[in-house]
């Protein structure tokens, strides 16, 4: 015994339609494998670090989100992480008593350049298979993609 079960679109979409939702729909997917690939807590943290080995006057859980565009759910548990591992410390913030400012330590510096130097080989290696100029041309269209999504213009073609 087997069923078969169909289910017929509400509304038929034109071919143009489907292939340009075709193309939207592989564009989230490797969306969401380049956030696999580089949005784990590992790589996060690491940029968290790096931003704040940028600003030795510390800056707030939120001005990490927002430069970063990281989730403020997920800063919370980074941040005591990197706190924890002793590589950020928290201070008050001089200019409001309620916020909290986080900078890097001297271990978080040590520890972010020893990456760092790890990630510019393995980034070189990977990035070697690509004229410069391929990527530069990927950034600017990636750019303007996510620019037309931000401001619901269309971008030229």
């Amino acid at each position: 015994m087997f069923f078969i079960f169909a289910v017929k679109p509400a509304c038929a979409a034109p071919v143009s339609d489907m292939e340009d939702f075709a193309l939207f729909d592989r564009h989230s997917q490797l969306f969401y494998m380049e956030n696999r690939l580089f949005g784990n807590n590992k790589d996060t943290a690491f940029f968290i670090l790096g931003l704040l080995c940028r600003q030795p006057e510390g800056l707030r859980s939120s001005d990490i989100t927002e430069h970063l565009y990281i989730p403020k759910q997920t800063i919370t548990r980074l941040v005591f992480q990197l706190h924890a591992d002793g590589y950020i410390r928290q201070d008050i913030n001089p200019r409001d008593k309620r916020s909290m400012l986080f900078s890097a330590t001297p271990a978080g510096h040590a520890f972010y350049e020893r990456q760092s130097e790890e990630r510019l080989a393995l980034y070189k290696r990977i990035l070697s298979r690509f004229p410069a100029k391929k990527m530069e041309q990927l950034n600017q269209l990636y750019e303007a993609f996510l620019n037309a999504f931000l401001d619901g213009t269309e971008t030229e073609r």
